[in-house]
């Protein structure tokens, strides 16, 4: 997750803190007033945080403090793992994964004529397989899935994970 802030060209720098464990904890304290942003590291996917930041000043061996700005935000969801495919025939292929359990459903996508269609939209994290039929034989299919989490009334998604798979001859 990057923190990303507008500078204050009166300031020396600038303290993050991160909200955990009933308490602000410092983070990281910038002594570059031109570094606007902050890759924070080592957060859990699917997860809510919250962070504040204020803008220092050293003025004659004193240090003076902005207000504190709160930045709420939830990280995006782990992509799919061991996206693979199983019991192939001349029509039909069953695509499987495991599951993840902070995420809220999965999205399956088939490369047709050129453009990605939504072809299944799992919406229970438990389910880690769909077969998908009417496929021709002997032919290549490109398939990609990606997990999201419901936030309020939008989605957040996981990067793409693909598989392609050739059918067996009829």
């Amino acid at each position: 997750l990057t923190l990303k802030w507008d500078g204050n060209a009166s300031a020396t720098g600038y303290i993050i803190e991160q909200y955990a464990d009933g308490k602000w904890n410092e983070v990281k304290k910038i002594t570059n007033v031109f570094t606007t942003k902050y890759k924070v590291a080592g957060l859990t996917a699917s997860t809510a945080y919250s962070f504040r930041i204020k803008a220092y000043a050293e003025i004659e061996e004193n240090e003076y403090y902005s207000e504190y700005i709160e930045i709420n935000a939830v990280t995006l969801p782990a992509e799919v793992v061991n996206f693979d495919y199983s019991n192939v025939t001349a029509s039909e292929v069953t695509l499987k994964w495991n599951e993840n359990t902070s995420v809220t459903g999965y999205e399956i996508e088939q490369y047709i004529d050129g453009e990605w269609e939504l072809i299944k939209d799992v919406t229970a994290a438990k389910t880690v397989s769909y077969k998908v039929k009417g496929l021709k034989a002997s032919k290549s299919y490109k398939f990609r899935i990606r997990a999201y989490k419901t936030n309020e009334s939008s989605k957040l998604y996981s990067k793409y994970v693909s598989k392609t798979i050739i059918t067996l001859p009829s």
